[in-house]
């Protein structure tokens, strides 16, 4: 699992491209659905979701993780070789102390021998700076904050698979989204350049429990290391 947090999980960034990727799709024949039928179903049921696993990449970050609506997480975010396992469960947030934890923390690499796959009780700053952008409810609400107009909505959608799934695809200027053509039409991906995320396990997808008090240190603990 990656993830970290740069500013390419941005919701404002993926609502723009996604949007405009179901709006300009091509045409591929009067039998297929059109935009205008599955793109407010596939919004629908992605709002009515309260949990999705995302994984993937998009530019120099890395993103493998489970977001919830109530705001609970647990995953891995990356960006330039550096990745943070990250834990988000009852309102309280903790970061997996890894080598490179301690190194950015700038905390001695002897501590890794007390420390290491543990978890730290993070600060709410340090908080905010990795998980920003991994809100379930602005990424999924930021993807469809524009509908197609009329117009755009009588484009037809294409036949394919993503991931071995059976999909309807929309594409435009680079950026392909697909659509889950069985089951309910959730998004199943979001392709840019060779890169892209993967959206699955919807209103499946659980975050793990706290952690055991024995698996958690205090930021103090590591301050004095």
């Amino acid at each position: 699992m990656r993830t970290r947090v740069a500013g390419g999980f941005g919701g404002a960034a993926l609502a723009v491209a996604a949007a405009a990727a179901i709006a300009g799709c091509g045409s591929s024949g009067p039998q297929q659905p059109t935009v205008g039928q599955k793109f407010p179903a596939m919004k629908a049921a992605a709002k009515s979701a309260g949990s999705v696993h995302i994984d993937g990449a998009l530019n120099s970050s890395t993103l493998d993780m489970i977001l919830t609506r109530s705001g609970d997480l647990s995953g891995t975010t990356g960006h330039d070789g550096e990745d943070f396992t990250l834990l988000v469960a009852d309102g309280t947030s903790y970061v997996k102390i890894t080598r490179t934890f301690l190194s950015v923390a700038k905390v001695p690499a002897s501590a890794c021998a007390k420390y290491c796959g543990k978890w730290v009780v993070a600060p709410a700053s340090t908080t905010s700076e990795l998980t920003s952008g991994l809100s379930m409810s602005r990424l999924v609400d930021g993807i469809f904050a524009k509908v197609p107009t009329r117009a755009e909505g009588d484009k037809v959608l294409k036949t394919t698979t993503f991931r071995g799934q059976p999909a309807w695809s929309a594409e435009h200027n680079g950026t392909t989204v697909y659509i889950a053509r069985q089951g309910k039409p959730y998004l199943l991906g979001y392709v840019h350049g060779g890169q892209g995320l993967r959206f699955s396990d919807w209103n499946t997808a659980t975050v793990p429990a706290k952690p055991a008090p024995g698996q958690v240190v205090q930021i103090s603990q590591l301050a004095h290391s």
